[in-house]
This record gives C-alpha cells, sequence and structure tokens, in this order.
C-alpha cells in the first residue's frame, strides 16, 4: 500500500498504475501494449463482476437494471487467473 488515506484509494492507486502502464510502454515497446491490454481486461473484469455482485446503483454501472452484467465472482477470478499467465509470459520476452 503506498500510505493513501482517502476513500477513493483504490482509485488513485489504480490510475497510478495506468500512469506506470504508459512508462512501461515506452520502455518495453514491444510487450508494453500488449501488458497494457492485458491490465485494463482485468482491471475492468474484476471491477464490473464486483459491481454486479454488491448490486451497485450508479447509472452505466455492471450490476445497474438495464447495464450489461459483470460475471459472477468465481468465474471472473478464473478469467484473472488465465490473464495473470499471459501477463507472466509477455513480461517474459520484455527487454529494455
Amino acid at each position: 500500500m503506498n500510505g493513501h488515506s482517502h476513500p477513493d484509494a483504490l482509485f488513485l492507486q489504480a490510475a497510478e498504475v495506468t500512469a506506470a502502464l504508459a512508462v512501461a510502454e515506452d520502455l518495453f515497446p514491444a510487450p508494453g501494449a500488449k501488458i497494457r491490454e492485458l491490465v485494463y481486461t482485468r482491471r475492468s473484469l474484476l471491477f464490473n463482476a464486483w459491481m454486479t455482485s454488491i448490486g451497485h446503483k450508479s447509472p452505466g454501472v455492471a450490476g445497474v437494471p438495464g447495464a450489461k452484467p459483470g460475471l459472477p465472482l468465481a468465474p471472473a477470478n478464473e478469467q484473472v487467473a488465465e490473464i495473470a499467465k499471459q501477463s507472466k509470459v509477455a513480461m517474459s520476452t520484455a527487454k529494455p
């Protein structure tokens, strides 16, 4: 944890990760775009699964009537595990 005490600390950390990914893409041009895509996919899967599971009510967010629901948490976590494997492969090919 980086010491954020703001209620939106996880959002702030996600923003920091996004900024770091942009730098990573510059440092590792070959797998950088792939790594960024995998991170965004992972984040989206988990966000939508969580919002659906808690029944979040913000308009346009997964879990709200009329919005596309996220996966149940267990299948989402299975997909995240597969994304982690793909990320490791992409990182192993990274050369600065």
